[in-house]
C-alpha cells in the first residue's frame, strides 16, 4: 500500500468511526452513566430511567425513575372517591371525604350503615340513639 492510499484508507476509517453504529457513545440523558454502542443506545434512550417526564397532574419535570414516588406525593394526583366515584385532587381529597354524600357511615349508637345523604333520615327515624340517651338520663336521675 502506498502513502496516498494509506492516507485515504485512514481518512475513510476515521470518517467511518464517526458514524459507525457500533461505536461507543454515552447516554444523552445527563445523569445516566451508561455507555453502549450507538445501535443499542437508541433503544436505551427510549427506556432510560433518567429520561425526563412531565407529570400529567402538576406539570413538574421529573426523571422517569421517580414517577411512582412523585405520584405518591403529588398534591394534584387524582384519587377516586369510594363513595361518588369522582376523581379528586389529593390536596382536596380529605375535605371531599368529609363532605361526600355518597360515603357510607356507621352509626356509633345502633351500628347500622347508611349513606351520608341519609344521615338526617337515619337520626330522625331509625336510630335508637334517642332511646339510649333517654335511658342513660333516667339512670342518672334514679342514681341522683
Amino acid at each position: 500500500m502506498n502513502v496516498t492510499s494509506e492516507a485515504t484508507f485512514f481518512t475513510g476509517l476515521k470518517e467511518h468511526e464517526n458514524f459507525c453504529i457500533f461505536r461507543r457513545v454515552n447516554c444523552l440523558n445527563q445523569e445516566c452513566k451508561i455507555e453502549l454502542n450507538e445501535q443499542r443506545m437508541r433503544e436505551h434512550v427510549s427506556k432510560c430511567d433518567f429520561r425526563k417526564h412531565q407529570c400529567e397532574y402538576c406539570n413538574v419535570i421529573i426523571y422517569y425513575k421517580d414517577i411512582k414516588e412523585h405520584e405518591d406525593n403529588c398534591q394534584n394526583f387524582q384519587i377516586k372517591c369510594n363513595g361518588c366515584n369522582l376523581m379528586i385532587c389529593r390536596i382536596n381529597y380529605e375535605k371531599h371525604l368529609n363532605e361526600c354524600l355518597e360515603i357510607t357511615l356507621n352509626c356509633k349508637y345502633c351500628s347500622n350503615y347508611f349513606l351520608r345523604k341519609d344521615l338526617k333520615n337515619h337520626n330522625s327515624n331509625k336510630c335508637i340513639k334517642d332511646q339510649i340517651i333517654d335511658y342513660n338520663n333516667s339512670i342518672k336521675d334514679n342514681i341522683l
